[in-house]
């Protein structure tokens, strides 16, 4: 049980790195790479660390 709850808490924090990734790339039109922006270099790297 305590296994699922920390699964479930992991995957919600991805979808939420993922979603400000997604929100920047949007803000800055930024297609592909992180277009020099520190913003969304920051949240490109949190959501790659978290994934591994």
């Amino acid at each position: 049980m305590v296994s699922a709850l920390y699964a479930v808490l992991g995957a919600l924090l991805l979808i939420k790195f993922s979603w400000d990734v997604v929100r920047l790339r949007t803000q800055y039109r930024v297609g592909y790479g992180d277009g020099g922006f520190s913003e969304l270099q920051v949240a490109i790297r949190v959501h790659g660390n978290a994934v591994e």
